[in-house]
């Protein structure tokens, strides 16, 4: 059995175990194959809340701003070096980064908030309340989903980002607002309400500067940019297909999951998993996933392709979540958390839910996994997939697919948007 296939397996046992006595057994069988991994599960059954005290009664509060990556904060960890210190040691102590990503919106809130320096007379109390006990807790802010999203709007089209052009320089002084935040002594607010930071703006400038030069300047920057820019286009082009399927045809869910799966092979070449088993519960139930509320057949159909492209940007969350939260990580483990005021994309993170992460040491990649795997999902919807869809073969042909539609520019979008154009008229 090669690797990949004993993965699935561990994967598999992983999704069911409940306590962390049949996480160390999976682990202990497969220690082998595991030795370059690391492990964050949720266990059902496991007394320890690994959240930041107060924070967890805040993330299951009821219209509240903090999005958990994972279900709960109910979190086991594993790895070769932890197997071992569990068979030794009595205790065990590990840093975990606590990591908090801002969408767009929350980025423009934090500068009216300082400029008002805290006030409680906020525009809405409950975006007051979040920053207050953001401040009460010592996270590592991420705000690269913000960068990376403004980047595809209001820069790339320029060429590069030039602090003389109004939108850049309202980006570039939010950076700096958000520099500072991040550097408010947590003590000093706590015990004298008071915001008192631990940099210059002049420190801040130059700390925006360098980020603003890696990401957008530097070679590696451009090509992280543009993983994210060719993978927001194909989930647009997703996007289409799943719209597209959903108002052309009377079929019940099962059978336009059937067609899904066609359009994903022969016109996306990427299988996204998160996304099909939310399109599942769209084709099932359209107004149990409210981002797509905004978008129905008839009326002025004019900034259709916008709204498509902004709710791809909202799918882009959790995976420019995983990729900064795995890059920019201070600890051991990470916990992320999204911070955003919209609703819709609130309830769109919490559509696919986390049990737990495989992360491959050696090259960083994250293998999320869930409770109940996409493919048995659809197998007791009575979607059957052949299993030659999984094949090597299968993949590869995808994968020159994808290849095609980036070497092409995404050409094929024009087309596909065409043919959903008419349809929604």
């Amino acid at each position: 059995m090669n690797e990949e296939m004993i993965l699935r397996k561990v994967i598999y046992f992983l999704s069911t175990a409940e306590t962390p006595r049949e996480v160390f057994l999976v682990w202990n069988k497969h220690k082998e194959h595991l030795k370059y991994f690391k492990l964050s599960i949720n266990l059902d059954n496991y007394d320890k809340d690994t959240f930041p005290v107060g924070l967890g009664e805040l993330v299951n509060a009821v219209d509240q701003d903090f999005i958990s990556y994972f279900q709960t904060g109910k979190l086991y960890y594993m790895d070769d070096e932890l197997l071992n210190d569990m068979l030794f040691n009595e205790s065990i102590s590990f840093p975990i980064d606590y990591s908090v990503m801002l969408d767009t919106n929350y980025a423009s809130y934090i500068p009216r908030f300082l400029n008002n320096q805290g006030s409680s007379e906020f525009e809405k109390e409950s975006i007051y309340k979040t920053i207050d006990t953001l401040l009460k807790h010592k996270f590592h802010y991420d705000y690269n989903f913000y960068l990376v999203e403004n980047y595809n709007k209001i820069i790339k089209d320029n060429g590069s980002f030039d602090a003389s052009i109004k939108k850049h320089r309202d980006m570039y002084e939010n950076l700096v607002f958000l520099e500072l935040f991040k550097s408010i002594d947590n003590d000093i607010y706590i015990n004298k309400n008071i915001i008192e930071y631990q940099i210059s703006k002049f420190e801040a400038i130059q700390r925006v500067d360098d980020i603003i030069y890696k990401l957008y300047k530097t070679r590696e920057g451009k090509s992280s940019l543009k993983k994210f820019l060719d993978m927001h286009q194909n989930l647009t082009l997703l996007l289409i297909g799943i719209i597209k399927i959903q108002f052309s045809s009377k079929k019940n869910a099962k059978n336009k999951m059937i067609k899904l799966l066609e359009y994903v092979q022969n016109k996306v070449g990427i299988y996204y998993e998160r996304e099909m088993v939310i399109a599942l519960k769209y084709f099932k139930n359209p107004k149990s996933v409210g981002i797509f509320n905004k978008i129905n057949k008839g009326g002025n159909q004019k900034k259709l392709l916008e709204k498509i492209e902004n709710t791809a940007w909202d799918f882009m969350a959790p995976r420019v979540m995983e990729y900064f939260s795995n890059l920019n990580s201070e600890g051991r483990y990470f916990i992320p958390f999204f911070l955003s005021h919209d609703k819709n994309l609130r309830e769109l993170l919490t559509l696919f839910e986390i049990k737990g992460v495989l992360q491959d040491i050696r090259t960083g990649q994250l293998i999320p996994f869930t409770k109940i795997s996409s493919a048995e999902l659809f197998k007791n919807e009575g979607v059957e997939i052949d299993l030659s869809f999984y094949s090597q073969e299968s993949t590869n042909k995808r994968r020159l697919i994808y290849e095609k539609n980036i070497n092409q520019g995404f050409r094929i979008l024009q087309d596909e948007f065409s043919e959903l154009n008419d349809i929604m008229n």
